[in-house]
């Protein structure tokens, strides 16, 4: 475990770059602003749940990653290939332009009524496991709750959560085994409602000892 290069009482603030959180096991949990369809990593973790809001489509980057896979994320529950149970996955190689990630892997959220922090846990944790079996370098986690419909009550303190859950899994992993190929997981902004401060999971890292 390291420091981070910045002052631990105070985070560091600037536009939209990415912003250090902490580091674990020499890998850097990160907060990045702005559409996860833009973010460049090896391993981008879309997060849906079994049923998604009306509008799920209307702008945003659920919108635009609909846009760029030709419609696949409605077809493939039309033709019910993905339900979006907890834990469903579904590895989807080689996506196309302006997808900056090698590799968009959905991840099931299960009922959007049974969200809670809770399950923002379990499902974080289940990203970072199937990120470190997959050996990328980099993974961008993005649940997309705030597009999917999900209300503001229910948001609530799922970004905390979902970074103690990533924690706890890549410890889990780097206890037992070879220092793991993954050196950055990149939160994208929009898990709660309102879109995660930075302020949010640094204040997490603190507690939970990250940095």
């Amino acid at each position: 475990m390291g420091d981070a290069d910045a002052d631990a009482s105070t985070p560091p603030r600037d536009s939209h770059s990415p912003k250090l959180v902490g580091l674990f096991d020499d890998v850097s949990f990160e907060v990045q602003a702005g559409n996860f369809v833009t973010i460049a990593a090896e391993l981008c973790i879309v997060g849906l749940f079994t049923r998604q809001a009306a509008a799920m489509y209307s702008g945003g980057a659920l919108s635009d990653l609909e846009t760029a896979l030709n419609g696949a994320l409605s077809a493939l529950r039309k033709n019910k290939l993905y339900r979006g149970e907890l834990g469903d996955k579904l590895l989807l190689s080689s996506p196309p332009p302006p997808l900056a990630a090698r590799a968009i892997l959905l991840l099931g959220l299960g009922e959007p009524d049974a969200w809670n922090s809770g399950v923002a846990e379990k499902a974080a944790a289940i990203g970072m496991l199937e990120a470190l079996h997959l050996g990328v370098k980099s993974a961008v986690f993005a649940p997309c709750l705030k597009e999917c419909g999900l209300e503001s009550t229910a948001s609530a303190g799922s970004a905390e959560r979902a970074l103690a859950g990533a924690r706890k899994a890549l410890k889990s992993v780097s206890a037992n085994a070879p220092r793991p190929a993954l050196r950055r997981w990149i939160f994208a902004e929009g898990m709660e409602w309102i879109d995660i401060t930075f302020d949010q999971l640094w204040a997490a890292a603190a507690k939970l000892d990250v940095r």
